[in-house]
């Protein structure tokens, strides 16, 4: 209990002094958090406190930067997590304990509030000058205000302060002179910690107020008992290294149950092993890679540390991760429903065919080579290898991970060596889910038939099936769902019903086309290439309500349009060469005399020039290719692809983002007028090419239409002259949740999890 001081006028109620005491006291660093955001008002509440903090010459340096974008958050996790690991580098014995440290938050928490200092400081003047300890003593000050209105709202605030400041200027967009004080991630949480994780976890302690409290001077023998008191602390880490390690790394759920405080210290070392889920599919397009998707969001959304994983993806549509890695879309996909960022470990084998017979091979993000599918078969036991590395390295940061299969498991041609489906499954000897699309008919006929062409071993690690994309009244298939596990003695784990509308990037099949439903719309067409890669470039305009979208199919000629994207292609001189023999070359010319715009996009664009060069047969058989001709540039093919997420502006100013995977370098006047100024990493650069008459554009840009800013610009260029802001990322985002929960109530996610222990358990038995 608190006694104010008597007779004091000035003083608040005793309730409301103990209120503002225990605020102060029962703050805390949090780290875990629900993800359900704030009230607007309540948002609004805490940063009023924040501002209507003490400041010098009450100039009010700070500024608060909200960060709704999910992609800018990502961002900012990962630029928090690599300065994590190098500082970890660093800290010698330290270090394995520090990795831990969760920055999850940054992902988790339902609100992220970055505060700065503000720009032109040194002009604002208080006494002789401003001092930058004024600033940051007044920012302190805003920071600690939001943090006791936070915890006295019962709302969980985390602070974050390991980053490299200039990744995050960049990130934000900063002026030089703005300085990023903290990120602070504000949210619900379950229950507050206890007491300070660090010194939950060992890592601190609280000193005496009267080591720390010194009068009129500095006093050098309470600075050395502080001193000795943190050197005492850190030799205590050393010797209990693995308690103090569990207690950091522990998940929201158990660092607040309280049967955790009942667990020895032995217990705690004890790390818990991952769990491995593949999902594997009667038939391509089964559902796997949606599957894969909603399962990941769902444990993300139970705040499980769940990370996607793909041992070999056979398609041209690819991401670029942020440590200039190539992957399959579909990864991307999976990590974005796991909040995670792309990661050459979530695909370590890509294979991009760039003929009928031959494909170039990526391991962990690279290019290494160009097989044929005899030499690929021999090539099998080292692509393996590449892939148990991957996952092994999962494994390690991970709870679960969920593995999309490839194809169908009961491909008999293909299960020599196969590194895909089984094979994967029983070298690593997890558990199997089928998944069957009803939708295509004969579904009984698909898993029954999938089963029994398994062998014995594999039979008994398929722990269910799944049952995709049904319609209609659930009770006209139970009869069925009956006679399949009376007949397989398998569950059927549950029937995911057909969504309508729902868009989830494809792997591979091309979408389908849209109808114009609006007087307004404007239409646009893209050849279908024989090798067209990336064509996920096109969702945002095929969704977008003011866009009649046409994908025209090899043997039809190109129908009038506003505007006509060349796409890109795995083998650009040879779908150059395609693309003259289907007379799209004449249907372009006469496009472009009726006034229509004409987009290429990486292939495409090279496609625009006088020739595409090839000395080293990159691509295909060495040689030169003529191009269109409609712009005075060249291109030539080089060894080593370029790979990198870029983002910048297009010349009208437009904000763009997305990234670069080509071989090909183009140079020519034409360059003179760039499509874009970008920047990637530290290197600022002009990208593509538009047209002295602004009819032709040509950028090396993947996903260029996903940004709601670079959409709106291109749609305008083109010739639809009021554009409705459509935000495809966040569409995309609301059709992972809906899938994610559509899944969970069709599948029994406990009854799965449990599914997974048991086949885990056994088979360690049997061991």
């Amino acid at each position: 209990m608190i006694t104010s001081e008597k007779n004091n006028p000035n003083a608040f109620t005793q309730p409301e002094i103990e209120a503002v005491y225990k605020a102060i006291y029962q703050r805390r660093d949090m780290r875990h958090f629900l993800s359900d955001p704030l009230d607007d008002d309540l948002l609004h509440r805490l940063l009023g406190a924040a501002h209507t903090a003490p400041s010098v010459g009450f100039m009010q340096p700070w500024r608060f930067i909200h960060i709704k974008n999910r992609d800018i958050r990502q961002q900012l996790h990962d630029i928090a997590q690599q300065e994590k690991d190098k500082t970890a580098a660093v800290l010698g014995s330290k270090g394995e304990d520090f990795a831990r440290l969760k920055v999850e938050g940054l992902l988790d928490c339902g609100e992220l509030i970055a505060v700065t200092l503000m720009d032109k400081r040194k002009r604002h003047v208080f006494g002789r000058r401003t001092l930058p300890q004024m600033d940051l003593a007044s920012a302190s000050c805003a920071i600690q205000n939001i943090w006791l209105a936070a915890r006295a709202e019962g709302i969980g605030m985390g602070w974050v302060s390991i980053y490299e400041p200039e990744s995050v200027r960049a990130c934000l967009k900063l002026p030089a002179d703005c300085e990023v004080i903290a990120l602070l991630c504000l949210g619900k949480v379950e229950k507050f910690y206890d007491q300070p994780m660090l010194i939950d976890a060992g890592w601190a302690e609280r000193g005496k107020l009267d080591d720390y409290l010194m009068v009129d001077s500095w006093d050098r023998k309470k600075a050395a008992r502080a001193q000795q008191q943190w050197q005492s602390l850190e030799q205590n880490q050393k010797q209990h290294s693995p308690e103090r390690a569990d207690k950091i790394s522990l998940g929201r759920a158990d660092i607040n149950s309280p049967e955790r405080a009942n667990i020895n210290s032995s217990e705690a070392s004890v790390t818990k092993p991952s769990r491995t889920l593949m999902v594997q599919g009667t038939t391509s397009d089964a559902g796997k890679s949606t599957l894969v998707a909603a399962l990941c969001r769902i444990l993300s959304d139970q705040n499980k540390k769940v990370v996607p994983f793909k041992p070999q993806n056979m398609a041209l549509n690819s991401a670029v991760t942020a440590d200039g890695g190539e992957i399959g879309r579909a990864q991307a996909v999976q990590a974005e429903a796991a909040r995670l960022a792309p990661h050459t470990d979530m695909n370590p084998v890509l294979l991009k065919p760039s003929s009928d017979k031959q494909a170039q091979v990526i391991i962990h993000g690279k290019a290494v080579l160009d097989l044929d599918a005899v030499a690929y078969h021999d090539y099998k036991s080292t692509a393996m290898a590449a892939v148990l590395e991957s996952h092994t390295r999962l494994q390690a940061q991970y709870d679960f991970i969920m593995v999309e299969g490839a194809g169908s498991p009961a491909e008999i041609n293909l299960r020599d060596r196969d590194i895909a489906n089984m094979g994967f499954a029983e070298a690593v000897d997890c558990p199997v889910i089928i998944i069957a699309d009803i939708d295509k008919g004969g579904v009984f006929a698909h898993l029954v038939g999938t089963l029994d062409l398994l062998s014995e071993s594999e039979q008994n690690r398929v722990i269910g099936f799944v049952i995709n994309r049904f319609r209609g009244d659930i009770k006209l298939l139970e009869s069925g769902l009956d006679w399949l596990e009376q007949k397989t003695g398998k569950p059927v784990l549950g029937v995911v019903p057909y969504l309508q509308g729902l868009h989830i990037e494809a792997e591979d099949a091309l979408t389908e086309n849209t109808q114009a439903e609006r007087s307004d719309a404007m239409r646009i067409v893209v050849p279908a290439l024989r090798r067209i890669s990336n064509h996920t470039d096109f969702d945002a305009l095929r969704l977008h309500p003011q866009v009649e979208f046409i994908f025209v199919a090899p043997g039809e000629a190109l129908p009038s349009a506003d505007l006509i994207v060349l796409p890109g292609s795995k083998n650009v001189r040879a779908d150059m060469e395609f693309l003259r023999q289907q007379g799209w070359d004449k249907d372009i010319a006469k496009h472009l005399r009726y006034g229509g715009k004409l987009l290429g996009i990486c292939g495409g664009y090279q496609m625009l020039g006088v020739s595409i060069d090839d000395p080293d047969g990159i691509e295909d058989k060495p040689g030169v290719t003529q191009g269109l001709g409609l712009l005075e540039f060249n291109t030539q093919l080089l060894p080593g692809k370029q790979l990198r997420q870029v983002a910048g502006t297009l010349i009208d100013g437009a904000m763009v983002e997305g990234y670069e995977i080509h071989c090909g370098v183009s140079t020519g006047p034409a360059l003179d007028n760039p499509f874009a100024r970008l920047q990637a990493a530290d290197c600022h650069y002009n990208d593509g090419v538009r047209s002295g008459d602004d009819q032709i554009s040509g950028t090396y840009i993947h996903g260029l239409f996903d940004h709601p800013a670079a959409l709106a610009s291109l749609l305008k260029w083109a010739c639809l002259e009021t554009v409705e802001a459509v935000d495809y990322r966040a569409r995309r985002e609301q059709d992972l949740q809906r899938l994610a929960d559509s899944v969970a109530e069709s599948i029994d996610i406990d009854q799965l999890l449990s599914l997974c222990d048991t086949f885990t358990e056994s088979s360690l038995e049997g061991k």
